[in-house]
């Protein structure tokens, strides 16, 4: 073994699985969100980063949070995890909640000194072992200084305004790690800009790193009630303990762990990425994984584009024809249809408001 390799006795994944799915509809509905839709890439992208985590670490080791709606595309998508590391939410209460959920579980079954690695299930990430470099490293920071929390940072090659940035120490350094200084909301462009510019501002993947019992602790200490909450129902009698989690866990504030804990403690390091990253969040990002013609059109499925430019059309189960439009996206999934302009897709959430719920679901 390597020397900073992760050794996988010792490491815990907790995958957040599940969604609304609302930013890729048609095609991704709150039954089956985007993490469990076919069509985009060669498989779902849940299966995806099962295939990156399985190859490196147990089945036993892994665990999913998810809501109980989810529980069947779970186990149809990857079967090699065990019921019990399922860990199904009552209701949703958000990241912080989610989190502490897995990590009061572990600490019941296994070893609070333990690494746990949070993951989301739906980004897309290559190559393998780019991926798992990152995490080694990661991982070897928090068990050298245990009391200490670490995110992947994506280096940015855009001024993009849909993500979060985190903002380092300092750069240009052949470090490994860095401290973080500051995390930020998504920008204007100018700002965006200013950050790309800078080098001192990565992408916020969502990638947590840190020991069980640390993780505990800050919960304890920032969110105290969820703490309380939980460490509660975790007190309960196994036999008591589905009734409790039902009972009590919808008391738990909705808070992301980012705002709840990470924007709070000082104790924070980054270790830039290794790997090529999207977290594939609106349509548009679908020109950045499909070749376009000399138009710049792409057709993913059947259809025809005449005398139009920049059209991205989706259609897996239907015939479309577009003509004479410039700059739109058109997407068919069974009996719905949407045909937005690119750089809109931030609106889709707002159109499902004014969809009647017969139409929301095949």
């Amino acid at each position: 073994m390597a020397e900073h390799e992760v050794h996988p006795s010792e490491l815990h994944v907790v995958i957040m699985a599940g969604g609304r799915g609302e930013r890729f509809w048609p095609l991704s509905t709150v039954s089956r969100p985007k993490p469990f839709v076919r069509e985009l890439f060669q498989d779902t992208l849940f299966r995806l980063t099962m295939n990156r985590v399985l190859r490196r670490i147990p089945p036993e080791n892994v665990w999913i949070v998810a809501g109980e709606q989810h529980v069947p595309l779970i186990k149809e998508e990857a079967p090699e995890i065990h019921k019990e590391n399922i860990l199904v939410e009552p209701e949703s209460r958000d990241t912080a909640a989610a989190i502490g959920y897995a990590a009061f579980t572990i600490r019941q079954r296994r070893n609070p000194q333990d690494v746990m690695v949070v993951l989301p299930c739906d980004h897309y990430i290559e190559p393998f072992e780019g991926f798992w470099n990152t995490i080694d490293e990661a991982v070897h920071l928090v068990r050298k200084k245990r009391e200490v929390v670490c995110v992947i940072g994506i280096p940015p090659t855009r001024p993009e305004t849909g993500y979060g940035y985190i903002e380092i120490e300092d750069h240009g350094t052949s470090q490994k790690s860095v401290k973080v200084r500051a995390f930020h909301e998504k920008p204007d462009f100018d700002t965006a800009f200013q950050y790309l510019e800078s080098g001192r501002y990565f992408w916020n993947a969502g990638m947590f790193v840190w020991s069980v019992g640390y993780f505990l602790h800050l919960l304890k200490t920032f969110l105290p009630d969820h703490y309380n909450i939980l460490d509660m129902i975790f007190a309960s009698e196994p036999d008591h303990f589905p009734a409790m989690l039902r009972k009590h866990f919808k008391r738990i504030e909705r808070i992301s762990v980012d705002y709840g804990i990470m924007e709070k403690t000082k104790n924070i390091y980054m270790v830039p990425a290794q790997f090529s990253w999207d977290d594939i969040g609106q349509w548009e990002v679908l020109d950045r994984f499909y070749q376009a013609d000399e138009e710049g059109n792409r057709i993913l499925g059947d259809g025809a584009i005449l005398e139009a430019k920049n059209v991205t059309l989706f259609s897996p189960d239907g015939f479309i024809g577009v003509v004479g439009v410039d700059n739109i996206i058109v997407v068919k999934k069974g009996n719905r249809v949407v045909v937005m302009k690119k750089g809109q897709g931030n609106l889709l959430k707002k159109l499902l408001q004014e969809v009647p719920d017969r139409w929301k679901e095949e």
